[in-house]
């Protein structure tokens, strides 16, 4: 009768261990799960700045050209698609879409100022 009432304990010890480790992954599981929100919100944040970066650039080059049309080649090396951002994500599709209205516009421009050379001759 004494290995009955000692025998109690001893489940009631392996049960109680046995709760412990299970609320002890749980918390584990919601650490984990928290740090990859946490970590896909840094990583869209630093992709965002980085486009912005590219949107800024790309002007930069566009307005600089001055309508000769020489920065056209600079805009569709600057930092190819995939190289700051994710092949065909929605940032990428927006950075490529600035570069190529940059490289219209430097071109536009480098058409206008062709159109005025021959205006002044």
């Amino acid at each position: 009768m004494d290995q009955v009432s000692n025998s109690a304990p001893v489940s009631d010890v392996g049960r109680r261990r046995f709760e412990r480790i299970g609320l002890t992954l749980v918390v584990l599981l919601c650490l984990c799960r928290w740090i990859s929100v946490e970590w896909r919100l840094v990583e869209q944040s630093i992709r965002a700045s980085f486009a912005v970066e590219q949107f800024g650039i790309f002007e930069e080059f566009a307005e600089r050209d001055g309508g000769t049309g020489h920065m056209v080649d600079d805009i569709r090396s600057y930092y190819p698609s995939g190289t700051k951002q994710v092949t065909g994500s929605h940032l990428d599709l927006l950075v490529e879409r600035c570069r190529r209205l940059a490289i219209r516009l430097a071109n536009c421009d480098c058409a206008k100022s062709a159109a005025d050379q021959k205006r002044k001759e």
